[in-house]
């Protein structure tokens, strides 16, 4: 009798995301229903959350490969639900399959099922990696022609540097939102005093950050 086979589920997403709380569940939730592993039996169910171009803090990913190089043999399939849940960089997807395949494991999306044994697989999963990847790659260059207007315009984007607070301007809008500026704050006066006794040379950079980081909240 052939042996069922054994898949986890395996969820990423963004920080951004997570924050709308829906995403890790649909997900896992697309997978589960789908009919094509009904007779297949699931050892759980791993989640990370972080930006799909980036793979080394995939604490769970890294989990998921420490429990199976032990098990080799027990687990047939990393099931994603789509390939940029994987990842968003094509080099380094394309490492993660091979590094699974290598102890055993295959990683695959049901309603884009990979035949790796067509060697026209690199081409297949090259045009879902790569357009997963040029998609981020826009959406970053986007971001940044955003933020270099609002600043163009003086309008504060960014986390405010230690001594400064962003405050909104009631009455001043651009494109319908209130306009975010900078004012010091309550920890300007150390900031000035610790520019000025660095520039005497009264003290260095490691004395300064013992002296006022943990009060400034500097790491």
């Amino acid at each position: 009798m052939k042996k069922k086979a054994q898949f986890i589920i395996y969820t990423r997403c963004s920080t951004e995301e997570h924050a709308k709380g829906f995403s890790h569940g649909y997900q896992l939730a697309g997978i589960q229903s789908h009919p094509h592993i009904k007779q297949w039996t699931c050892l759980g169910h791993y989640s990370d959350t972080v930006s799909g171009t980036r793979f080394d803090n995939r604490k769970q990913l890294d989990l998921v490969y420490s429990i199976y190089e032990h098990l080799r043999g027990q687990l047939d399939y990393m099931l994603v639900y789509r390939f940029d849940r994987l990842g968003r960089d094509v080099g380094d997807a394309f490492n993660t399959i091979k590094k699974f395949s290598d102890i055993g494991i295959e990683i695959n999306c049901l309603d884009k099922w990979i035949n790796y044994q067509d060697p026209t697989w690199p081409i297949q999963l090259g045009i879902e990696f790569g357009l997963a990847q040029t998609e981020s790659l826009k959406t970053s260059e986007r971001t940044k022609d955003g933020i270099y207007q609002a600043n163009s315009e003086g309008y504060f984007t960014g986390t405010p540097p230690p001594g400064y607070k962003r405050v909104f301007l009631e009455t001043t809008r651009h494109n319908g939102k209130r306009v975010q500026i900078l004012v010091p704050d309550e920890n300007a006066g150390i900031i000035k005093t610790l520019f000025e006794q660095y520039a005497a040379g009264a003290y260095s950079k490691a004395d300064l950050y013992r002296r006022y980081g943990k009060l400034l909240g500097v790491k």
